[in-house]
């Protein structure tokens, strides 16, 4: 498998795994890990006190060989997580600030 499929892989699994994790029976919410091409999310979404709940909790992208973390909505270390799982760590971005000036 080349570089960049692994990644994909690794990336995958680890969002799966935590989509996987349950919510309190007390709350209707449920995580969804969504892929597409070079997209990673992981969504929150149900309905919580009355109110509809959609939220992107992680949010990666491969660009130009690169493994962007675009938004990290968690109290995990998610990068962390990846360069333990194989991703190296050279090929990992925190871009989660630079989105952050980008949008203001």
């Amino acid at each position: 498998m080349d570089r960049l499929a692994n990644y994909r892989q690794i990336i995958s699994d680890y969002l799966r795994e935590q989509a996987n994790v349950p919510y309190p029976t007390t709350v209707n919410l449920k995580s969804l890990a969504v892929i597409d091409s070079d997209q990673f999310l992981l969504l929150t979404i149900g309905e919580h006190k009355g109110e509809q709940v959609h939220s992107t909790d992680v949010h990666i992208t491969i660009q130009e060989d690169k493994v962007l973390l675009l938004v990290d909505n968690t109290d995990w270390d998610v990068l962390a997580e990846l360069e333990a799982r194989g991703i190296a760590k050279d090929d990992l971005v925190d871009a989660t600030q630079t989105l952050e000036l980008v949008n203001s």
